[in-house]
């Protein structure tokens, strides 16, 4: 699918993903669009109760913004998309199993017309490896390199 349907399915709740992405694990949520009380504020942050109170204000409203969960198992607030992530087409629903995920899931999965639940993303494409990732491939180019062949 197509970046802007990416995002339609972000603003409903579902998190996406990009074929292209070579990150295993990788997506995307729509987060924010909520207040926080200012009794609720980081009191060692740089937003605190008595910098809201200061402006007048009752709450902290974080605005409705895009976050990434990274390769690394970490999560990045604020992603920006790059102008590749633009214009592919291999935008999808990343769905993630609660088993291997843990206790947090995503409400709202797709389901398939028979009720089976969409395999996780990370195994839908599982690419072959090249010949020369192979254990014979491998073993290849190590004679042809030292015979100093291509």
């Amino acid at each position: 699918m197509k970046c802007g349907e990416a995002i339609t399915l972000l603003n409903a709740g579902h998190p996406v993903t990009r074929a292209g992405w070579n990150g295993k694990g990788m997506f995307l949520v729509r987060a924010g669009g909520y207040k926080v009380a200012a009794e609720d504020a980081r009191p060692n942050g740089i937003i605190t109760k008595e910098f809201l109170q200061g402006r007048g204000l009752t709450h902290l409203e974080i605005l409705p913004h895009i976050d990434m969960w990274t390769a690394q198992n970490t999560y990045l607030a604020g992603w920006l998309a790059s102008q590749s992530d633009m214009l592919a087409d291999d935008w999808m629903i990343y769905v993630e199993m609660p088993s291997t995920f843990g206790p947090c899931s995503f409400a709202s999965a797709p389901v398939k017309a028979e009720g089976a639940p969409v395999k996780f993303i990370g195994e839908a494409k599982k690419k072959k490896p090249h010949w020369t990732q192979t254990a014979k491939g491998k073993k290849i180019m190590a004679a042809r390199k030292r015979k100093g062949t291509k």
